[in-house]
């Protein structure tokens, strides 16, 4: 009988061609993937947290943020992130991921615990929210269907899309509940591009406090006080 280990993995690469080392800018005095760890730290299924980074000579400096932070840190292959994930699985013995990506860094903890206790119930091989702000969502992952997905797909479908894979084979079997109405808006807060990093970092810059995070409600109020000033001074994207 499977243990039901679930590990928060968070996938993290230093080369990304749009914004480039985004994962160490600075956001009030400390970098983008600290406070992302931050908000990774108060899940409260998860029993590990891991950072995947690539297995490149300008990754190694966030061995440094994970060190600092006190999370474990590995490196894997660059393009085939499937594989990177599925080592960091298996070196955890985990059954489960909840898989973050590093340009998630305002992801709600609430909503993976509650994602990954509906996995567990339902027994479902993927599992996510439909609903949440771009930016603030996790996926739930099965690693057994991680390892199907890896050896029924060739190379080029174990790239950072490689969960559409498990979402559109018809194979495995799919969660997605729709978020509580109060938390649905129509905004990204991913770190895609320098346009997007600095649309985060004014949001920080206006409610971060040192050693308080905010929570995804705090968040949405004020966006919901704030829609002029923020659209006007941050260009706040509307959800693709």
């Amino acid at each position: 009988m499977p243990s039901n280990r679930v590990v928060n993995l968070i996938q993290v690469s230093m080369g990304s061609k749009r914004c480039p080392q985004k994962a160490v800018a600075n956001i009030c005095g400390r970098p983008a993937l600290a406070h992302l760890i931050d908000r990774v730290r108060l899940t409260k299924r998860p029993v590990d947290t891991v950072i995947c980074a690539a297995m490149e000579p300008e990754d190694f400096v966030l061995a440094r943020i994970a060190d600092i932070e006190k999370v474990k840190f590995m490196v894997g292959p660059n393009e085939d992130v499937l594989f990177r994930l599925l080592m960091a699985a298996h070196r955890e013995d985990a059954d489960h991921i909840v898989r973050i990506t590093a340009d998630d860094i305002l992801v709600d903890p609430e909503h993976i615990d509650k994602a990954i206790d509906i996995h567990l119930e339902t027994g479902a091989d993927y599992t996510a929210w439909e609903g949440l702000p771009k930016g603030t969502e996790a996926e739930i992952i099965s690693v057994r269907v991680m390892e199907q997905c890896y050896r029924m797909y060739g190379i080029a479908a174990h790239g950072e899309f490689f969960a559409n894979c498990i979402k559109d084979s018809g194979h495995f079997r799919i969660e997605r509940r729709v978020v509580d109405r109060k938390y649905f808006r129509p905004y990204s807060f991913e770190i895609n591009t320098p346009a997007d990093l600095n649309i985060v970092r004014g949001i920080f810059e206006q409610i971060y406090q040192l050693g308080k995070i905010f929570t995804l409600e705090e968040l949405l109020q004020f966006i919901d006080h704030n829609p002029e000033a923020l659209q006007r001074k941050f260009n706040l994207r509307i959800k693709e």
